[in-house]
């Protein structure tokens, strides 16, 4: 970096980056280079996007979901129902006020959830219902 001082040298590294995208050929480049990289590593590569969703959506990592995972025998946590129904993970169950994730749900129980708001007044009324209307 040509500048000491570290307001110009951010100014000069933010300028390059902006260059950087707007060029085509680096652009095109880039994007040939990513796509055959995501051809040649398809595993890989599904990993670290799926690594990257679960970190900024729940704040855990895949390491972190595999345990849980693991620790509920591949299963939802509600139902039982096994990983991978309908070729769809078991979705990171979370409380929406404070963002502690739970454990692994199957879409229907976890939908189930989202709809009833989380209300367990509301879940057990639905209990009761049915018990009434067997």
């Amino acid at each position: 970096m040509p500048y000491k001082d570290p307001q110009k040298r951010k100014e000069f590294a933010r300028e390059y980056a902006r260059k950087r995208r707007e060029d085509p050929e680096y652009k095109l480049n880039g994007l040939i280079q990513s796509t055959e990289w995501h051809k040649n590593n398809k595993e890989r590569a599904g990993r670290s996007m799926r690594n990257s969703h679960l970190k900024k959506a729940y704040g855990i990592t895949l390491n972190d979901y595999e345990v849980l995972l693991e620790n509920q025998q591949n299963l939802c946590a509600i139902c039982s129902r096994p990983e991978r129904i309908n070729k769809a993970y078991l979705a990171v169950d979370h409380c929406h006020t404070t963002g502690k994730v739970r454990g692994l749900l199957c879409q229907a129980c976890n939908t189930t959830l989202g709809k009833v708001e989380e209300r367990e007044d509301l879940l057990l009324k639905m209990v009761d219902y049915l018990r009434t209307h067997k």
